[in-house]
């Protein structure tokens, strides 16, 4: 669809939708679109085909830290609930966990997840690297996929595999820093400055 003239689009007009139901297109402009020469705003399923070539992107994915700003009194359901975001009415719901949305939602966050994102708003010390960024493990017992939650330093909240993640000051044990010390005649107040001593 490189050969639009954008010039004959009405004045809102800043992108060319699709009908989901007959796949006739049509003008758009964010959540509305023109049909039969009316802005029409509950257009839920048409999707765009083409767009401005100013346009800016689609709005981004709603996050856990989005959850959290929404329901600053913290978490409002059931444990057993999980958060989405419905996009068709631009609201967070609360689904029972394990439930399939409808098209239009998708899952934000767990309980877990959203309570860990509070959890660091209050925790802003960076204990281990992600791909070269300094982060902070938040729930460190892994799902059943393996997976943890972390913070990552100027760019929100993720999940990693632990694997990935190398702590910033190494742990060792009271024995392996005993070991340094008298072996390789290492001064205890270097080793406790390099690496965090556990029993």
């Amino acid at each position: 669809m490189s050969n639009i003239d954008w010039s004959k689009a009405p004045t809102s007009a800043d992108r060319i939708v699709e009908n989901p139901m007959d796949s006739s297109l049509h003008w758009g402009n964010g959540k509305k679109v023109l049909i039969h020469g009316n802005w029409k705003s509950n257009a839920w399923g048409y999707h765009a085909v083409a767009t401005h070539p100013t346009t800016p992107p689609e709005e981004q994915r709603k996050t856990v830290e989005d959850a959290v700003a929404a329901y600053p009194g913290g978490w409002p359901e059931e444990p057993d609930f999980v958060c989405l975001w419905n996009s068709k009415d631009e609201r967070f719901e609360f689904w029972l966990k394990g439930c399939h949305p409808v098209g239009w939602c998708y899952q934000v966050c767990t309980r877990e997840e959203f309570e860990a994102c509070v959890a660091a708003k209050s925790k802003p010390e960076w204990t281990h690297t992600y791909h070269g960024d300094k982060c902070s493990v938040l729930l460190d017992e892994p799902d059943c996929d393996g997976w943890v939650v972390i913070a990552i330093d100027g760019t929100g909240y993720h999940t990693c595999l632990p694997k990935h993640l190398k702590p910033i000051k190494p742990t060792i044990t009271k024995a392996e820093a005993w070991e340094l010390a008298s072996v390789q005649g290492i001064s205890i107040d270097c080793i406790k400055k390099l690496n965090t001593i556990t029993d």
